[in-house]
Order: structure tokens, then sequence, then C-alpha cells
């Protein structure tokens, strides 16, 4: 995805005007063009799974963070 941003450094905390090798975010995108995955500033990831529609079906948080079923799965799996 070219027209996409997939990396984004913060300032570096002891050298002025310079960008932190290690304190940055970063995002991967599918082939559909929808974020999969984010490197969060601490390095853990959050990864997302989308639907045929491009709707996020499920967040895998980082952590002890609860993953999230979203709505879309949710409501899906109330009409079975």
């Amino acid at each position: 995805m070219a027209d996409r941003a997939v990396w984004a450094n913060d300032p570096s905390p002891t050298t002025r005007g310079s960008p932190s090798t290690t304190d940055y975010e970063t995002s991967t995108y599918d082939a559909k063009g929808d974020v999969s995955q984010t490197r969060l500033r601490d390095g853990q990831l959050i990864n997302q799974t989308f639907d045929n529609l491009n709707r996020v079906t499920f967040k895998d948080l980082p952590g002890s963070e609860p993953d999230v079923p979203t709505p879309t799965t949710t409501s899906a799996s109330l009409c079975r």
C-alpha cells in the first residue's frame, strides 16, 4: 500500500531533532488494505481480522487485555 502510513517514529528522548530508533509504531496491511496488525510504541501487537465486507470481526489485544469480538461477530453468532 504505497499511499498508507506504515511507520511513525517518535522523537528521541536523548538526541534533539532525531527520531527514536526504538520508540515507534508500525501498521501492517492485508491484501485488501485493512490494518491487520499494529505494533505499539512499547512493542506490543494488536492483531485484527476482517470479514468479506472489511468489517473488523476480531481484535486480539496485547498482554492481559481481553480479546474483543466485535458486534459483527456477536450479531452473526446470535442469528444462528
